[in-house]
């Protein structure tokens, strides 16, 4: 802080400081003194590594060090990219923290692109970006070769592709991805027309080959970024339902036009990894070790840019202050900089950077009084040639895994049931996030458990236990009137027709779940009808110190005062249940018993199919197996451990498709 005051009044008379006769000398309550260095390295590519090894190093040595302590401020965005790289190269895990919008993601541009294909063949400018992606791609030449057709025939861009026999040397490779391209753009614009265009864009990333051009770990935000365009898609299809693809086109293209670049979540800022960022986007944040690199002249401070759009003396209204102002704006984003350290500051230059010329250290060095170390590099970092250094790094025993993942703060029992049955299925749906096309099955199963909620919500009397925790519904006054007709009312008045694969399945289903639903109001009538505590009830409870939440199809009350936890199925019926598929209604139990106080006394599998049930007590040995269970795979989940476990699941699984591990 006291290099950076010493280097921000260089920017008197004009600061607001002086002219107000004020103080905003900042100071620390620590009352430690940080280390301020500045570290000259000869090229550029020293420099990258360099700054990469000094993070290990550091990392190394604190007991307690984390990677989000680190940070590297780039004065320009081209600037990240090498310092991504060096990171990379040495196992480190990074970020690059972007200040642009989701719809600025190259991803989510191509995307886009494709999408406006299926709405428009003839809309020349989206299928020039597609052509360009990795899935699809088509060199400059026959790309040109393909406009002098479209150009002689008076014709759109797609149609020459769809004449792409009549176009000579066009390369075999362009051949076979512009025949993949017109399979796809045919098959997905049928779907278009039927299909919401959630379910439309699962199929474009899984069939496209998106996902097999990624790399899990270093392409960790871009599954982020699918997924939040995804969400983005969901989101406009839950405000307007019928919508079709044209029409949430036309929703994305007013964004655009209105200035709208995408609400873009930085799900991973949080997690263990280091941040790379323009000093820009710094503003605000804090961290204990702060690399600002770089910083040689005409870098930082940039070349002075003349005024696009010169404004005469005339019309300016505020008095111009004297002095250099470009300088000026530099020297205050170059304060921001300086002042984002808790502890350890690190400015970096280098002499070349590939010019004609040797780069001068930048002024404001000076100006900070800050005195110039020559870094002394390892034998690897000196090294020029980029092929050793990776594969050195690649043999290196102090490589570190890279895991920018941000791992769930709060757990479910579907979580785990999947990380048991495969870790990287777990890692696929739960961290990565990919998108999965939703199965008639699933649509199927939640339009029935909301029906029954609704037909049963007049039945709630609610149970006296630990007031705030989980609060009762009122009783409603009156026996309440139940009918078959009005449970198969409110079926029909939930259904949806869309999200089925095809008619067949839709029909299928609407008819199974007439049928479901009469099996269990015969089951009801036969049986007595419960007294009912609580529907789809949300909890949270912690076991071996880990979150784990979930929600309770029904909890009834019995005679006796304790509880009779209720799941329903849609699955095929089962006339007994071993440990593994009691798991579920174990965790629920420990819910109940621990966070309400309230004793569990039967737990119940209700099959739907065809109104069975299989119940069942919680044994104590059982309860503390599951709770040990719970807490070694969170522990595996935390320590990254995503192994693959092929066998029989595989054949069911929603990623087969682009799983390497299949069976």
């Amino acid at each position: 802080l006291d290099a950076a005051y010493r280097f921000i009044v260089n920017n008197n008379p004009n600061r607001l400081e002086v002219k107000l006769d004020i103080n905003k000398r900042l100071t620390t309550p620590s009352g430690n003194s940080g280390r301020v260095e500045h570290l000259s390295f000869g090229t550029e590519s020293e420099e990258t590594e360099g700054v990469a090894d000094r993070i290990i190093e550091m990392y190394k040595i604190s007991e307690d060090a984390k990677w989000s302590d680190f940070a590297i401020l780039v004065r320009a965005n081209d600037t990240a990219e090498k310092f991504t790289a060096a990171l990379t190269r040495k196992g480190i895990p990074n970020q690059f923290v972007s200040m642009k919008g989701l719809y600025y993601k190259p991803v989510i541009l191509d995307t886009l692109s494709y999408l406006r294909l299926l709405d428009n063949y003839h809309e020349s400018s989206a299928l020039y970006r597609v052509l360009n992606m990795e899935s699809f791609r088509v060199s400059h030449a026959d790309i040109i070769s393909l406009n002098k057709l479209a150009q002689r025939k008076s014709m759109s861009l797609f149609e020459a592709l769809r004449g792409i026999e009549a176009v000579p040397d066009i390369s075999p490779e362009g051949i076979s991805n512009i025949e993949k391209l017109k399979t796809l753009v045919s098959r997905h614009s049928a779907l278009a027309k039927r299909e919401k265009t959630s379910r439309l864009y699962v199929r474009f990333v899984y069939e496209s080959g998106l996902l097999s051009d990624l790399d899990r770990g270093r392409d960790q935000e871009i599954y982020d970024q699918l997924n939040q365009f995804y969400q983005k898609i969901k989101k406009f299809e839950d405000n307007f339902p019928e919508y079709k693809l044209k029409d949430i086109m036309e929703l994305f293209s007013l964004e655009m036009e209105a200035g709208e670049t995408g609400d873009l979540k930085l799900s991973l800022m949080d997690s263990e990894t280091v941040k790379i960022m323009t000093v820009h986007a710094s503003k605000g944040l804090e961290f204990k070790n702060v690399f600002v690199v770089n910083v040689v002249d005409k870098k930082f401070p940039t070349i002075a840019r003349g005024e696009k759009i010169s404004i005469p003396d005339a019309l300016v209204r505020e008095k111009t202050p004297a002095g250099d102002t470009h300088i000026e704006e530099e020297r205050r984003l170059f304060y921001v900089a300086l002042t984002r350290a808790k502890e350890n500051l690190f400015l970096t230059s280098a002499k070349d950077y590939g010019g004609a010329r040797e780069k001068k250290a930048s002024r404001f060095l000076s100006e900070a009084g800050l005195e110039t170390l020559e870094a002394v590099l390892d034998g690897r970092a000196k090294k020029d040639n980029e092929l050793i250094r990776d594969i050195e790094a690649m043999n290196s025993e102090s490589g570190f895994a890279i895991q920018a993942a941000a791992l769930p703060t709060k757990f479910s029992f579907s979580q785990l049931e999947s990380y048991a049955n495969c870790p990287l299925q777990y890692k696929f749906n739960f961290i990565l996030k990919i998108p999965v096309p939703e199965k008639g099955a699933f649509i199927f199963g939640r339009l029935i458990h909301n029906c029954l909620k609704d037909f049963l919500a007049p039945l709630i009397d609610g149970i006296p236990i630990q007031q705030g925790l989980f609060p009762a519904a009122p009783a409603e006054p009156g026996k309440p009137v139940i009918l078959l007709e009005k449970l198969l009312a409110i079926y029909e008045e939930r259904w949806i027709n869309d999200g089925y694969a095809d008619k067949e399945e839709r029909e299928m289903y609407k008819k199974k779940g007439r049928e479901v639903l009469t099996h269990f109001f015969e089951r009801m009538e036969a049986g007595g009808w419960p007294k009912v505590a609580f529907i789809e009830k949300n909890f949270s409870v912690k076991v071996g110190g880990y979150s784990l939440k979930g929600a309770i199809d029904r909890i009834d009350a019995l005679p006796d005062g304790t509880l009779e936890i209720v799941d329903y199925k849609t699955g095929n019926p089962k006339e007994k249940v071993g440990y593994q598929e009691k798991r579920q209604l174990l965790l629920y139990q420990i819910a109940m018993e621990e966070v309400a106080g309230v004793k569990v006394s039967k737990l119940t599998y209700f099959y739907l199919e065809n109104g069975s049930a299989v119940s069942f007590e919680g044994k104590d040995k059982d309860i503390e197996k599951l709770k040990d269970e719970i807490i070694k795979e969170v522990e595996e989940i935390k320590k990254c451990n995503f192994t693959p476990k092929p066998g029989p699941l595989c054949s069911y699984c929603d990623f087969r498709g682009i799983c390497e591990f299949r069976k």
